[in-house]
């Protein structure tokens, strides 16, 4: 899937590392998967070390996997991620994290949905941001299939800082 959305299509991935809980060692773990990406860096847009960490992974896990990335794979980088904005950065600063997630509340009705990407400002002045999850078509929790909101959403995102939006219309990746 790498290397055809970049060679194919000149897309870069976005690649999660741990999105549901791990049953390995998190050092081999993180070893197997710099293995498969290290050759690949140009083709990757950074790694999220684990997607909603705070449900699917303890902090030990996240940075342990997070040491093992950072030696092999240094330029391409991602924190945790999750609703708790004070863990999220708390995490990002011990890690050591390139790329700031903003997970906002999908739950909301759209109009706050859209507003929520004015908060971006607070986490955007020392690293890059990236609304990793955001309301959209086919998001879990709740879904927006509004384009002007969506569009809406992406615009601010970006305004108040965020470098990526990630278009949550499904399982895998889509778009930037």
């Amino acid at each position: 899937v790498i290397d055809k959305a970049y060679d194919d299509h000149g897309l870069r991935t976005l690649a999660t590392l741990i999105g549901g809980g791990l049953s390995m060692d998190p050092t081999a773990f993180g070893n197997l998967v710099c293995d498969i990406l290290e050759p690949r860096q140009e083709k990757i847009l950074y790694v999220e070390i684990a997607n909603e960490a705070y449900q699917n992974a303890d902090d030990e896990t996240v940075a342990a996997v997070a040491a093992v990335v950072r030696r092999r794979l240094p330029s391409v980088y991602n924190g945790p991620d999750g609703v708790d904005f004070e863990r999220t950065v708390a995490m990002a600063n011990r890690i050591g994290a390139s790329v700031l997630p903003v997970h906002l509340e999908r739950s909301a009705p759209t109009g706050r949905q859209v507003r929520q990407a004015w908060d971006i400002k607070e986490f955007s002045r020392d690293r890059l941001i990236s609304n990793q999850e955001p309301v959209g078509p086919l998001s879990s929790v709740a879904e927006c299939r509004d384009a002007r909101a969506l569009a809406m959403h992406r615009a601010l995102s970006i305004a108040m800082g965020a470098g990526a939006f990630v278009f949550h219309c499904g399982s895998l990746v889509y778009g930037v």
